[in-house]
């Protein structure tokens, strides 16, 4: 975990607020490789998940989708609402970096070989993943809001 310190840092002193004060929990019980979001809203759970990659590198991706209050039948058994994972809600979307070909879809300190062309640096600082994050999280709230499907959306 020392590698991704300085984002899951950067990402706590953040972007944790910033969805805490939409509303969101947080569910750290799946650490280190997924932490988990829910609000309660008035027919639903908005659930989001900060996937890890699973070796350890500086790089995440965000995994949303909703589900009904009273929770949902997963591999045979009743999953609570209150201890929903993005997976048991079926199909689910993701939040990337960017939908290019070309570029790294994950958010993560390397920055896209032509930025780095273009600015000199090869990585990024935690707190400008960070700010990226928040401004794209719109994308997930307009989800939510009326299905659109924004620029940096994929759907599973």
């Amino acid at each position: 975990m020392a590698k991704t310190k300085s984002i899951r840092d950067a990402l706590r002193s953040t972007f944790y607020p910033h969805v805490i004060s939409l509303g969101f929990d947080v569910d750290n019980r799946w650490q280190p490789q997924f932490v988990v979001f829910r609000r309660f809203v008035a027919d639903k759970v908005d659930i989001f998940d900060i996937q890890w990659d699973k070796y350890h590198r500086p790089k995440f991706v965000i995994n949303f989708s909703e589900a009904p209050l009273e929770g949902v039948e997963f591999g045979g058994k009743f999953i609570a609402a209150r201890d929903l994972m993005v997976a048991h809600c079926g199909t689910f979307h993701r939040l990337v970096r960017d939908q290019s070909k070309f570029t790294y879809r994950w958010f993560q300190l390397r920055r896209p070989l032509k930025e780095q062309a273009l600015k000199f640096r090869r990585n990024y600082e935690p707190d400008e993943i960070a700010s990226q994050v928040i401004h794209r999280f719109s994308e997930i709230e307009d989800w939510w809001e009326d299905k659109t499907i924004g620029k940096h959306v994929q759907i599973f």
